[in-house]
């Protein structure tokens, strides 16, 4: 089992990183007027690896040389 202490913390509303000695109590980015914080979950964190246990990436070609990529299941903003 992987140790997520000093790991840097990703916003799981927006995905914003924030270097693990400089957590905010909030989002700088979700706590902007324009933003939110969601109400129902309160402001929550992931880690690097957190995310690599529950996600994947998907890469499928729209085009010649045009590709989606696309994070499974959908992630901050997503």
């Amino acid at each position: 089992m992987q140790n997520n202490i000093g790991q840097p913390k990703i916003c799981i509303a927006c995905g914003t990183q924030y270097p693990s000695k400089v957590v905010p109590e909030y989002c700088t980015i979700c706590k902007e007027d324009r933003q939110y914080i969601p109400p129902e979950e309160g402001q929550k964190w992931a880690t690097h690896n957190q995310l690599l246990k529950a996600h994947s990436n998907r890469i499928l070609k729209v085009k010649d040389r045009i590709y989606e990529l696309k994070m499974v299941p959908s992630f901050a903003i997503g």
